[in-house]
This record gives C-alpha cells, structure tokens and sequence, in this order.
C-alpha cells in the first residue's frame, strides 16, 4: 500500500463499487499474510498498516453510512486503531458455539461486547463438524453484534422460528447487554463459564451459564452474581434453558421454575443452586431489582 498506484486502484475500485451498487456493509478481510513487507529497500509493515487505516479513512469519509467490519481471522486486524475507523470485529472464521465461548469471552477483555462480531450458525459446524442445539447456539451469540451465519432459507420452519426466537431476544436485551458493566464469574468447576451484564445503575442483569463439558465435581456447586447493589431486593428467574433442561435430572433447583428474591449482597456472597445441564449447553437468567 506504499505505492501510490496500488494505494490509488485500491480505492479507485472501493470508490466504483459503492458508488455505482447499493451497498451497505464490508467486511475488510485478508486470508494471508504479507510476505517480506518493505518498500524502497526498508522494512514497512508498520507503514503498510498506517496506509490501510488511511484507505479506510477515505473510504470512511465518503461514505460515512456504509458499515465496515475489521476482520481478525484474517490478518488480525483488530486493533484500538481501526476500532475507530471500523463497526465492528470479527473474531474468527469459527463460529462452532463451543469455540466461541473461549473466543469471546477472551475478547471481552480488551473490547467491548457491541463491537464483536457474534453469529449464529448452522447445526452442523463448517469448522469442526460439531452439532449443537439452538439453544446453545443462540444464546452464545447472543451478548455480542448477533447475527446469522447461514442461509435461512434453506432451513426448515422450527429452525426459522428458533431464529427468529434468539433475533427478538437480542433486540429486547440490546440496550442492557451493549451499556452495561460485564463480569466474567469466577466458579468453582472449569466447565461452567458465567457471563453477565449489569445495567450501570444496577437495576437489572442478564446471566449466561455455559456447560462447556462434564462437571468435574459431583455437586453443582453455587452460581454468584456480581455487581449489583447489596441492599437492594431482586427477582431472579430463568429467561431461556435447553430444551432437555427438565430431563437432565430428577430434580433442578427449585429457583429454575418458580424464580426467587434475592439480595444483591447474597447473590454476591452466597449465589444460588447451579443448576445441572448436558455439555455444550447454556441458559439465560434475568435479574431485576424489585425495590
């Protein structure tokens, strides 16, 4: 991109395409690496990425409403530089739910959630060949910038149905997932994984519980929920589970069913009964303050 002429037809074509069609998004990718990067004799693959962040910029000025996305898995462009020039990332070509647990949640520690790329994919998994329900599925693209990663006509109606399922549960909880204050809870068993979002004046939160693999231990153990304010009241309750939940176990904690009233400093301190899910599964619990 330090030649002028490539750096120019690079934009001239960019410039052609949005300017004659109607397009509304790119995704900026790049499936290989820069091979010995210099120009004039001097190494330049630092000059090579200020050049694209100036391409996007002119691209970006002269069509400030067409989204751009950064894509990671391809040239690792994700960076607090483009982060100001771009929508949103993609953090990597494997959208299998299970992966994407790791994926994400690595990410959330350096952007935030309404930045990263998050979608739904087929059952069967182009990457590794795993089949997960839509529960799973769902609810692990859920906290981020959701969307479908598959041809939804080719796809039978209670698949569409669940996709339309998991779209209007994003779009109710978009305000508190992308403003909110997110923590990653610490548990006592490596294969549950605990995401959640609290809404900055602590009046409500959204949890997700990932099985990611057997339990290590025998007893469940507790599920705590961080952030909200200790002397407030709040009803919890189970807003989506696996469509099995019922036939895992005899028995759930009885809070999975009814709800309960909590204080925030027990939620904090104590928590509650973990419930017991398959592997590879999740749920979601809404948390709302009640005075």
């Amino acid at each position: 991109l330090q030649n002028d002429d490539a750096f120019n037809f690079l934009y001239e074509r960019l410039d052609h395409f949005l300017s004659t069609y109607n397009i509304r998004y790119i995704k900026w990718d790049m499936n290989r690496e820069i091979v010995q990067p210099a120009h004039d004799g001097v190494a330049s693959g630092r000059k090579q990425t200020e050049r694209y962040y100036q391409l996007v910029d002119r691209v970006r000025a002269k069509f400030p409403l067409v989204s751009i996305e950064s894509c990671a898995g391809g040239g690792g462009r994700i960076d607090y530089e483009i982060l100001k020039r771009t929508d949103r990332f993609w953090p990597s070509d494997n959208n299998d739910a299970l992966e994407r647990q790791g994926i994400q949640r690595g990410m959330s520690y350096f952007f935030p959630p309404e930045v990263m790329g998050s979608h739904i994919g087929s059952d069967n998994c182009h990457c590794t060949r795993r089949r997960h329900s839509i529960e799973f599925r769902g609810l692990t693209a859920l906290f981020g910038h959701m969307g479908i990663e598959l041809d939804p006509v080719k796809e039978d109606s209670n698949e569409k149905a669940n996709f339309a399922h998991y779209v209007a549960l994003h779009k109710q909880l978009r305000s508190l997932l992308h403003t909110g204050k997110m923590w990653r809870t610490p548990t006592d068993d490596c294969s549950h994984q605990v995401l959640s979002v609290v809404s900055e004046d602590q009046s409500e939160a959204v949890v997700m519980v990932a099985q990611l693999d057997m339990p290590t231990h025998s007893l469940s153990g507790n599920l705590r929920i961080l952030g909200l304010d200790d002397k407030a009241t709040y009803r919890i309750y189970v807003l989506d589970k696996p469509a099995n939940y019922n036939d895992i176990v005899v028995f759930q904690p009885p809070w999975t069913e009814a709800g309960c009233e909590l204080s925030g400093e027990w939620c904090k301190e104590v928590g509650l009964t973990m419930p017991l899910l398959d592997p590879e599964t999740a749920m979601l619990i809404k948390v709302e303050k009640v005075n």
